[in-house]
């Protein structure tokens, strides 16, 4: 695999938002992969491909987005990683982010120009180097 055709990763526990992430991922040449919660990604993070990127809800419904970020950053150290939320970052985010664990940070509701912005860096990234953070 080269290393354009790394894989999105969209960890979302809201049926709706993953969705829309996933399908905006795929209009935008992106190949999404799409999880439903901590659990579900904890288990495939041993059997995926290396992700371009990770975007992960901060808040799932079975746990934190964190501990998915941290899984995904002892498998693969410079992957980037997306938390989001409708809610400021929480501690542990914000200590992610201090860390460089977490890449950015993307509020919802996004705004698509704005999460195609991202994404486009994403992709440029696996090419070039590390996305930009959003501010």
């Amino acid at each position: 695999m080269t290393r354009e055709e790394r894989p999105i990763l969209v960890v979302d526990d809201e049926l709706m938002i993953q969705r829309s992430l996933c399908r905006l991922i795929g209009q935008l040449g992106g190949r999404p992969i799409c999880l439903g919660g901590t659990q579900e990604a904890l288990s495939a993070i041993p059997t995926l491909s290396r992700p371009a990127v990770a975007l992960i809800d901060q808040d799932l419904g079975d746990g934190k987005g964190e501990a998915v970020a941290l899984a995904l950053r002892a498998r693969w150290p410079d992957i980037e990683i997306v938390m989001m939320s409708g809610r400021l970052p929480t501690r542990e985010t914000r200590a992610l982010l201090e860390q460089g664990t977490v890449a950015s940070f993307l509020p919802k509701p996004w705004e698509r120009d704005e999460l195609a912005a991202l994404l486009g860096g994403a992709l440029q990234a696996t090419v070039t180097g590390p996305i930009t953070p959003l501010p």
